[in-house]
């Protein structure tokens, strides 16, 4: 006698349930006589409980369809909704046991929304449907379901979705949660938490018990909370619960979150800064990787963060990962994590990696040139699927990230030296930032030095308003080999050393006091004819009149204002001889 998927119907509801909320759209599963197994809600009520035979018929032999013009093909005609299908897109797939078909699993969207995440990237939802058909399969091959089996099958399920979800036993603990619940409740272990800390008294009785809860609200001394609760019962007995937490758009707003750098944090009035910020916000909404590159201390990482700020992710997490400060032995866990017995003092239950962190978010891999070479076939990837394994781990985490990497090494060369994947250089190097060294860039020297004064003399207590001239001049002549870091800490030094109401060369230290940098002012002068020297072909090309400086204005990226500025101090250079 054939399986039936029916005599599993309560794991299997709770299967669509958790599909559904981690992709977005509704889930139904028919078994082969064309009866609805389990649902979610919505689709019972967009399209009821009966079924259209033929479709399941085509997916049982086929193995899998896509659906994207529902009503309108030839298998739609006999159906109730011919003329007016609720559905506007559908993905559905046969699950079989060994090689018996047992039943379809489906896909569905009733949203214009869902039909674009769909239709987008169908083979990523048959990749998942697939990943679903092999567990229902194992579960009906063994016929009975134990705890053990449970806990792998909603380990392997939890990792689909970006949701924060914990899963508890009988007896109230945690058995094993998501990623995105670490995140909310600010731990990376909940393993030993008793829920009396996460949960009010009102709601821990019903989860205990085993009673299903749907979108409860409520209100501890920290979050405001959504949460639902689905039972999970073997063999007729109360053997835990998988809840779900959700945390509604006033609750979110009181989490406490470290403050991340925008664009108003870069501070500097160059050309160049001008010209990184206007790319910044033009790149900012794309999921295109960057490669931030530059000197060490130029601030990369204060880029990276203003580009996620600036984006439609700014709502989700900021991970950064510095590829040379962990050990080689560590990286690896730390970026992919590991499951549970992975290997020997690898933590119960296993640990999420930093791609499952950044979940939703964005993910800055620092010193991207320093990742060795085992690790960036790794990235390249996870860069090529979106997905990512955990250590030890038997199934794909997808994910929904956008990668920022950041590099002071010539990464050509590094290619050239086999140093450094050239495959892997072309995937990051999508969109390429460079950040111009604090010495060729001498107007951002003094509203960063500001910047930096007006901080320490808060910090410390100090009623300093600003520089003498001559300790400008010094700022100015030095080149600044540590860039924005040594400047940085360099009026720090001043600021500690200062007992007046400006900051005198004596407070700076003696490396800046030693010479006077006479080489200085030709370095300027080479920027500024390089500058008028770029301008002027552009002017000689479009001509010389307002019409011509707009139109080279634009090729050079540059505002018709800045561009005035260049010829401005090009002649008054000229006038100074």
């Amino acid at each position: 006698m054939m399986t039936s998927l029916e005599i599993f119907q309560p794991v299997i509801q709770c299967l669509t349930l958790f599909l559904s909320s981690s992709l977005g759209v509704d889930v139904a599963v028919i078994d082969r006589q064309c009866r609805l197994i389990a649902s979610t809600r919505s689709y019972v009520e967009h399209k009821g409980q009966a079924v259209h035979s033929p479709f399941i018929a085509e997916v049982i032999t086929k193995g899998k369809i896509i659906v994207t013009q529902p009503g309108r093909m030839n298998l739609c005609l006999g159906c109730r909704f011919q003329e007016h299908c609720p559905s506007t897109a559908e993905i559905l797939s046969c699950i079989k046991l060994e090689h018996d078909p047992l039943g379809v699993i489906s896909l569905t969207s009733f949203t214009e929304e869902g039909r674009a995440r769909l239709n987008n990237n169908p083979d990523r939802f048959f990749e998942l449907l697939n990943i679903i058909s092999n567990l229902l399969s194992a579960i009906l091959k063994q016929k009975t379901i134990n705890e053990e089996f449970m806990q792998k099958m909603l380990s392997a399920i939890m990792k689909l979705t970006n949701d924060a979800i914990l899963y508890i036993d009988s007896a109230g603990n945690i058995k094993n949660y998501t990623s995105a619940a670490g995140r909310l409740f600010r731990t990376d272990n909940l393993f030993n938490t008793p829920l009396e800390e996460l949960f009010a008294d009102d709601i821990l009785s019903q989860l205990r018990s085993g009673q299903k809860i749907s979108n409860y609200s409520f209100k501890s001394k920290n979050f405001s909370y959504i949460i639902s609760s689905v039972p999970i019962n073997i063999s007729n007995k109360f053997s835990g619960a998988v809840i779900q937490i959700n945390t509604p758009a006033e609750g979110r707003n009181t989490l406490i979150k470290k403050r991340l750098y925008t664009l108003v944090d870069i501070k500097g009035n160059s050309n160049e800064i001008y010209t990184l910020k206007t790319r910044i916000k033009n790149i900012a909404q794309s999921n295109s990787t960057v490669l931030i590159t530059g000197e060490s201390g130029t601030g990369k990482e204060l880029f990276a963060q203003a580009i996620h700020s600036e984006s439609k992710r700014n709502g989700g997490p900021f991970v950064a990962v510095n590829c040379a400060g962990i050990p080689e032995t560590l990286l690896e866990s730390e970026l992919f994590g590991y499951e549970e017995g992975a290997f020997t003092g690898a933590k119960k239950g296993g640990k999420p990696g930093k791609f499952e962190l950044a979940n939703g978010g964005t993910l800055f891999l620092d010193e991207i040139g320093d990742m060795p070479l085992h690790l960036q076939v790794k990235l390249l990837r996870v860069l090529q699927e979106r997905t990512v394994e955990r250590i030890g781990g038997l199934f794909p985490v997808p994910l929904d990230i956008r990668i920022i990497a950041a590099t002071n090494k010539n990464l050509e060369e590094e290619v050239k030296n086999k140093k450094f994947r050239e495959d892997l250089y072309y995937r990051l190097n999508v969109i390429p930032i460079e950040i111009p060294p604090l010495r060729s860039r001498i107007e951002d020297i003094e509203p960063l030095a500001l910047f930096f004064l007006n901080r320490f003399a808060k910090a410390l207590g100090k009623n300093i308003s600003g520089f003498s001239h001559r300790t400008l001049e010094l700022l100015k002549a030095y080149p600044w080999p540590g860039n924005v870091r040594e400047l940085e800490n360099t009026i720090e030094y001043a600021v500690n050393m200062e007992t007046e109401n400006f900051v005198e060369p004596q407070s700076l230290p003696e490396k800046l006091r030693a010479k006077n940098f006479e080489a200085m002012p030709s370095i300027r002068e080479k920027k500024l004819s390089l500058e008028y020297n770029t301008v002027k072909l552009a002017l000689d090309k479009y001509g010389w009149n307002l019409e011509g400086k707009k139109r080279a204005a634009e090729e050079l990226g540059v505002s018709l204002r800045t561009l005035y500025r260049i010829l401005q101090k090009a002649e008054k250079k000229r006038g100074d001889y």
